[in-house]
Parts: structure tokens; sequence; C-alpha cells
């Protein structure tokens, strides 16, 4: 006796098919799942989960997905300069669509510039829900940052690259304990020029002192590293670790000073790299040398992450050490 089953994805529940849209794009799920029948069309009418990348998006998928898709029904967007056709497009009509987000939870900016933010009246929202912020290559002041971020009192993830005078430990935790409560992790990569001064590595202890504190290594438990590349002591780099950007260029151990609130790390690059995918190594004695000693100490691999490696030869890289 054979059972007769039949299979079909018509078949499932919408709330399984909804469930199976959270890990789909928003262009393939409106422009390819939505038109394969009228069942589809529903299902994807009744979606109020999208996550909306206009990072690289066409202009005429832009119009659709905003005439199509309610606001209302999206919980994550991403914006970016990268297409600026696109770009322009949304900032012009920002402000009114950005209102029309009440159940928006994360939102990540690339390459946005400050005159976007106030241009477009940015400010001028106030994103209670929002719990997740990612900002990369940010161009504002720690000043103009802070102000923008009293807009967003539930966050519970901060991410910020780049930046102007954000190295200063004692502002950030006395900004936070005031205004981010809810403010479980906070991961940032800053970097800073200054005038050289005699003392190169007396400015680097000043900097991590302020990150010392009972706040960032007891009650948070954000540890940082604070450097510099000996090749360029006037510009020195501040980061969380593991190290939140996902390109790095990785500079030889007795090529920079550092200082860090959590030593155990600082001859574990897996710990530090863990999130990086893109690496450049720039190949010289000196990272002959680093190599060399971490095939004696180190047993596990050191960049589990990386899908995309960079190499630049100098004169003085050694002949057999691949």
């Amino acid at each position: 006796m054979t059972n007769n089953i039949n299979l079909s994805i018509e078949k499932l529940p919408v709330e399984l098919l909804h469930r199976i849209f959270d890990n789909i794009d928003a262009e393939t799920i409106f422009f390819s799942i939505r038109s394969v029948c009228r069942l589809f069309q529903s299902v994807v009418k009744t979606f109020d989960r999208f996550i909306l990348n206009f990072q690289s998006i066409s202009k005429s998928n832009f119009y659709k997905l905003c005439r199509s898709i309610d606001p209302k029904n999206v919980i994550s967007l991403t914006l970016s300069n990268e297409i600026p056709k696109s770009n322009q497009i949304f900032w012009s009509i920002s402000l009114v669509y950005f209102q029309q987000f009440t159940r928006l939870r994360s939102i990540t900016f690339h390459d946005i510039d400050e005159a976007q933010f106030y241009t477009n009246n940015l400010t001028s929202i106030c994103f209670l829900q929002l719990t997740s912020l990612t900002i990369k290559n940010l161009c504002q002041t720690i000043d103009e940052f802070q102000s923008f971020l009293l807009l967003t009192p539930s966050l519970t993830y901060l991410k910020c690259i780049n930046g102007r005078n954000m190295i200063d430990g004692k502002r950030w935790e006395q900004f936070i304990e005031q205004n981010l409560f809810q403010l479980d992790k906070f991961e940032f990569y800053f970097h800073e020029r200054r005038s050289i001064t005699e003392q190169p590595y007396t400015d680097l202890e000043l900097i991590i002192d302020s990150f010392r504190t009972s706040f960032w290594i007891e009650k948070k438990k954000w540890f940082v590293t604070c450097e510099y590349d000996m090749s360029s002591p006037e510009t020195i780099y501040l980061y969380t670790i593991p190290i939140c950007q996902s390109y790095m260029n990785y500079v030889s151990k007795s090529e920079t000073n550092s200082l860090s609130t959590y030593s155990m790390i600082m001859n574990n690059d897996s710990s530090i790299i863990s999130k990086t995918s893109s690496l450049k190594f720039t190949l010289n004695k000196s990272l002959a040398n680093d190599i060399q000693e971490k095939k004696v100490t180190t047993n596990h691999r050191l960049f589990p992450k990386v899908t995309k490696l960079s190499l630049q030869f100098q004169k003085d890289w050694p002949i057999g050490i691949v």
C-alpha cells in the first residue's frame, strides 16, 4: 500500500512562508516571488518584515519598491552614496518617507555626509523605536553625531566607522550613561590625525586611560585598542575588539605601537580580526618575522573569516617565505 503525498509550497502556512521571506532580500521577494502566482501576491502583500537595502539599486526598481511596499512593513533600511542617482532620488523624498517608517528597527548609513543629515531634516525625526544603528564612513564631529543620537534613545546596538574628534572615552561614557540606557553593544573604528609630538606613546596612554574606567571594563565589557604606525605616528587608530571593519590593512606588530584595555588579546590576531573578510598584506621583512613567530606559537587559524586577500611585495621580503 502506498501513500500519495502531495507536496506543494502552496500548501505551506503563510507564517512559514513569511519566515522564509525573512532570509530573502526585498527585491527578490517583490520582483521574483510575488510574480509567480496570485497566492504569492497575497502572501507578499501581508508580509510586514521587509529589509530594504538601497546600497545598490536601479532607479526603476527604487521607484517600484517605494510605491509598492508600505513603509510600515519595513523593519530595516540601508542607505548609501555608492549609487549617486538612486541616492539623490531617495533623499529628495527622505523626510516624508522616513516619517512613515513607524516599525523601523535598524538603519545602516554608508558614506552619508553631514549635509544630507541636515539638509534633508533627518535630525528633526525622532527614531524612538530604533534599536540598531550603523554608520560607515561617518563625516560628523562628535558634537554633531551625539546630537543625532539623542533622537535614538532605544538603541541596543551602535556601530560607527570614522568621524571627527571621536577619541574621548570619558565623553562617550557620560553620553551613553545619560542618554543611551539600553545600549548593549558599541562597536567603532576611529582614526584621528594629530600634530606629531616628541612622545607619541604618551599620547596613546592618555587616550587609552579614558577607556580604562569601570564603565568600559566591568559594566559594559567593551575593550579597545589604541595604536599608531611608527612610520606615520601622526595618525592614531582607536577601535573596539574585535575590529568591526570588513577590510583591514595588516601591519606587522614590530611596526606599530599599541595599548589595549585587554592585554590578553594583544598577541591573538584571531580575536582581533575575527570579523574581517578582506585583508591586505604588505610583505616585508618585519611581516616575515611575524609569520615565523606565529608558526611556532599559534596552532589555530589566524584569519578565519577572510575571503579576499591582497598582497603587496616589498624588496626586503625574504625569498622562500610563503
